[in-house]
């Protein structure tokens, strides 16, 4: 069965044959039946392009209730020799019940009632008087600021919370008590002083940076070499000494301003080998 459609009454009905593999040389019917077998009519199908056969004239759906439209592929024009290649199809097409979709529009309001509801709508509208309008403002204006009063309060109890009385696990201030607490045992490892819990705090993180920057020129950021004397060997000069300075302002390498640090470098040799490698912060 090639499939079902419903179709309403004085309607063409969509009569068409497809041949699969696209022949164009077959000579299809369409057989045109009632739902009780009888025989309304029989068309001639032509071919119009790759495979499909439609009828030369169009066909109305009747108002019977259903037709059975049968595709009998022959191989002459004849119609005698039936096509044992193309087996038979079958489309059934259904009639569509005009009152099944008509719509119920007994209650839908026409435009004279739109506008007279609305008209009634706008006439019973009661607005609030200015003083009325005031109050409700002031009570606003006031709920508003007793918000902001209470977030106010509240963000402050938070910033001023300590820390070390939260112990409830998996909690904010638990948390944050852990991670304040894994820095300062951290930090008061580092080479460049101890931690203590009043103002020296600042001061050491001060001291974090300019150790930080200090390492950064250890490793030829903003780093200059000078000073420098050497010993011959055979011909090759070795350095025996010299001066490094590192810069916190990349414009200033090689003068005497933004310097972070200066190390004194000495080396001895022993022919053509380094026997020993000194760097000393002056």
């Amino acid at each position: 069965m090639a499939g079902f459609i419903k179709i309403q009454s004085g309607h063409e009905v969509p009569i068409s044959l497809q041949i699969n593999d696209g022949a164009v040389d077959q000579y299809p019917q369409a057989e045109v039946r009632t739902a009780g077998g009888v025989l309304l009519t029989t068309l001639d199908l032509s071919h119009v392009a790759n495979g499909l056969y439609k009828p030369t004239a169009s066909y109305n759906m009747p108002s019977t209730s259903a037709l059975f439209v049968t595709y009998v592929v022959y191989r002459d024009s004849g119609h005698t020799v039936e096509s044992d290649v193309y087996l038979r199809d079958l489309d059934v097409f259904g009639l569509i019940d005009v009152d099944e979709y008509k719509a119920d529009i007994s209650n839908l309001a026409l435009e004279s009632n739109v506008e007279a509801h609305v008209t009634n709508a706008l006439n019973s509208y009661d607005p609030p008087t200015r003083s009325e309008a005031i109050v409700d403002k002031n009570e606003i204006i006031s709920q508003i600021q007793d918000f902001s009063t209470t977030m106010s309060g509240i963000s402050g109890e938070v910033w001023d919370e300590v820390l070390l009385d939260h112990q409830l696990p998996c909690s904010i201030g638990e948390a944050l008590r852990t991670t304040v607490s894994g820095v300062h045992a951290i930090v008061v490892k580092l080479p460049f002083g101890n931690i203590s819990e009043t103002g020296e705090y600042i001061t050491t993180l001060n001291s974090i940076e300019s150790y930080i920057v200090r390492m950064l020129g250890l490793m030829q950021e903003n780093y200059y070499l000078d000073n420098t004397s050497y010993v011959s060997y055979n011909g090759i000069k070795l350095l025996t000494t010299c001066r490094i300075r590192i810069y916190s302002n990349a414009d200033s390498v090689g003068t005497n301003n933004d310097v972070i640090a200066t190390y004194q470098i000495t080396s001895t040799w022993n022919d053509d080998e380094m026997t020993s490698y000194k760097v000393v912060k002056v």
